[in-house]
């Protein structure tokens, strides 16, 4: 063996993608380790506090939010006797993902039921903690209580906006990639065609256009609910491409949802999209 084989990597070697390799992974490679564990952390803070500007309150709110998002898919992967690790994910987040590529590949294999709710975990956490904090600002407590429980209230209703967004790898995203890949294709028209239409009576509702004269009215309800509009647009988007581009010999799987397990998923998830939004962007209230 020669002499240049036997030295270490370069760090410019050390931080290059190997090939065929995600950028995810390489960074849960990279920063396993419990020192570079610390740095994401510090990095975060530099990033929410220093640079974004955010208050402590804020700042810490959003770590703590982060990491409990991931515990709720970690639950789901300890149900499953998934191996997993939790990880400060710097730039993207926190992360639970299966603690090598072997458990990962025994993920891939879970029932889609079960991947349904590991992805549905997460989501339902950043609601809780909505909840729990319009819970506390009712109390009575210091100030700062009632800062900080306004800060998980805000930091919350934006990871869970985000993650409920159907569209990409996002959990929504991969939650209806497994939804449509269990139905038959006469299922999912069915299902595309009853969401939209839901979609288009909540924003009839919500821009109050029944016995309406004013288009003015309208497009003042339009600003006012915009969270509202906005989400259920982007939703009407994302089922769309879904559905356009599952595998209908899927349906067939042994990982195929049952339609019982596919209502009982949509069921929540709107349960999930009503939350957020009535106390994110109160548009009920």
């Amino acid at each position: 063996m020669s002499h240049a084989a036997e030295q270490p990597k370069s760090l410019i070697a050390r931080l290059r993608i190997p090939e065929g390799q995600s950028l995810v992974w390489w960074l849960i490679d990279l920063q396993r380790p419990w020192p570079l564990q610390v740095l994401a952390v510090g990095l975060f803070v530099v990033l929410f506090h220093f640079l974004f500007g955010w208050s402590w309150s804020l700042t810490v709110a959003m770590l703590l939010s982060m990491f409990l998002h991931e515990c709720g898919h970690a639950l789901v992967f300890k149900l499953a006797n998934i191996r997993f690790h939790l990880l400060f994910l710097f730039p993207l987040g926190a992360v639970a993902a299966p603690i090598n590529k072997e458990e990962n590949a025994r993920s891939d294999q879970l029932h889609w039921d079960s991947i349904g709710w590991l992805l549905q975990a997460g989501p339902a956490v950043n609601v809780l903690l909505m909840l729990f904090g319009v819970a506390a600002q009712a109390l009575p407590a210091a100030p700062e209580v009632k800062v900080f429980a306004r800060d998980l209230v805000y930091v919350n209703g934006l990871l869970a906006s985000m993650n409920l967004i159907p569209l990409w790898t996002l959990d929504a995203g991969q939650l209806f990639n497994v939804i449509y890949n269990s139905l038959e294709e006469h299922e999912d028209k069915f299902v595309t065609g009853s969401l939209l239409l839901g979609v288009l009576l909540v924003l009839l509702f919500v821009l109050r256009i029944p016995g309406m004269l004013s288009w003015a009215m309208v497009f003042s309800n339009t600003i006012i609910h915009f969270g509202w509009v906005a989400f259920l647009l982007v939703f009407a988007v994302g089922i769309l491409n879904k559905q356009a581009h599952d595998k209908p010999e899927n349906a067939q799987s042994k990982q195929a949802m049952s339609n019982r397990q596919v209502l009982i998923h949509l069921v929540v998830y709107f349960a999930l999209v009503t939350l957020t939004l009535w106390v994110a962007a109160g548009a009920l209230v």
